[in-house]
C-alpha cells in the first residue's frame, strides 16, 4: 500500500509543477516539397496560413526558469476544413505529439510574451520624476570660485 501511495504521489507531482501561459508562441515550418523552412510568430487565438495549412494556437506554456526548459502549444492544424492535428506539442521532443503530413513539419521553438508585462509610461513616468528631482537639486547649489 505505502509503495502504491509513493507511486500515485510520483506520478502526481509533474502536474504542479509552474507553467506560465504566455501570449505568442514562435513555430518552425517546413514544407518537404521544396525544402522552404520558415519561423511563424502569432499570438495565442491567432491563425496563420503556411501553404495549404491553417495553423491555429489556443494556448502556449512554458516553464519558470528554474525549471527544465520546456515550452507547449496546443495546436489545430488543418488542410482545406480537413483537421490533420489537434494537441499539444512540444518544444524539447516534437517527436513525442508530432504533426504526421507527408509534405509538412511544423514543430514548437519556443512560447514568448509579445506584449510588455510592465506598463511602459509609469516606468518612465516615475524615471522621469526623479530625474527632475534631481536636476531642481543642482540648479539650487552654487558654485564657489577661490
Amino acid at each position: 500500500m505505502k509503495k502504491l501511495f509513493f507511486l500515485l504521489i510520483l506520478w502526481v507531482l509533474p502536474v504542479f509543477s509552474a507553467t506560465i501561459p504566455t501570449d505568442s508562441v514562435i513555430l518552425q515550418a517546413m514544407d518537404k516539397v521544396t525544402g522552404r523552412v520558415k519561423e511563424l510568430s502569432l499570438p495565442v487565438g491567432a491563425s496563420i496560413d503556411f501553404g495549404e495549412l491553417t495553423i491555429t494556437v489556443d494556448k502556449c506554456l512554458t516553464k519558470t526558469p528554474e525549471e527544465t526548459p520546456e515550452n507547449a502549444a496546443f495546436l489545430r492544424i488543418t488542410q482545406e476544413d480537413k483537421e490533420l492535428f489537434s494537441g499539444w506539442m512540444f518544444s524539447s521532443n516534437p517527436a513525442i505529439s508530432a504533426m504526421e503530413d507527408p509534405v509538412y513539419d511544423i514543430w514548437v521553438v519556443s512560447c514568448v510574451y509579445e506584449t510588455p508585462i510592465l506598463d511602459e509610461e509609469a516606468v518612465l513616468g516615475d524615471f522621469e520624476k526623479d530625474s527632475e528631482i534631481e536636476t531642481d537639486k543642482m540648479s539650487d547649489t552654487e558654485i564657489i570660485e577661490d
